[in-house]
């Protein structure tokens, strides 16, 4: 398990309006004894910077798939570094 990171403080001028909006978010659990399977299905929009990448955030998961637009991608078409997903 990951030791929790000290707060960092963020102040209002600093503050940046996110590059994505989450528009819907569709989770599907399997829990068996020794393991759970989480299905997500994220709507995701772009509402800024139209360069910026999407980053998502896991601990403790492991990768089964990856789709855009119901289209599987190959792990080429995407970066997996420790816990982040871009």
């Amino acid at each position: 398990m990951t030791t929790p990171s000290k707060p960092v403080e963020k102040l209002r001028k600093d503050y940046r309006a996110p590059d994505f909006a989450f528009d819907s978010v569709h989770l599907q659990f399997d829990i068996h004894e020794d393991h759970t399977l989480v299905h997500a299905r994220i709507e995701v929009s772009r509402v800024g910077d139209p360069v910026a990448s999407l980053e998502l955030h896991g601990e403790e998961l492991s990768l089964e798939q990856v789709s855009i637009d119901d289209r599987v991608l190959e792990p080429a078409d995407y970066q997996l570094s420790g816990e982040f997903l871009t």
